[in-house]
């Protein structure tokens, strides 16, 4: 196997992976927009990632877990006003959601996709 196929197999194995980590992604972010809207409020969704993992609270729950394999974060269940501004990203595919963000200095955009509204995060301190 040559160093292009090799490289070709391992994108198609860990590509949320690869873009994660050359986003340079670590870090706490908190949603300042959803679809364009500011959110206010002293508990504004957000999400933290470091070492591979993710935690974070979701608008009304916490969750956390490791970023790979999908499907391994937990969340509370607690029951939610429809009001909330909620984090648009599906917890059982963070990894994938993210890699379609793009990074401005200390904001980190995420267009609309798949039904999951567009979000603007601003890099914060944990």
């Amino acid at each position: 196997m040559n160093r292009r196929t090799a490289l070709a197999i391992a994108s198609l194995a860990f590509p949320a992976s690869w873009a994660l980590a050359s986003m340079k992604i670590s870090g706490t972010w908190t949603m300042t927009a959803l679809d364009g809207n500011a959110v206010a409020g002293e508990r504004r969704p957000y999400f933290k990632i470091a070492d591979g993992q993710v935690d974070g609270f979701d608008g009304c729950n916490m969750f956390g877990g490791p970023l790979h394999p999908a499907g391994q974060i937990s969340s509370t269940r607690m029951a939610c006003p429809d009001n909330v501004a909620k984090l648009p990203i599906d917890l059982q595919a963070f990894a994938a959601r993210l890699k379609h963000a793009r990074i401005d200095g200390k904001v980190l955009h995420l267009p609309a996709e798949g039904g999951w509204a567009a979000a603007t995060f601003e890099a914060t301190a944990p």
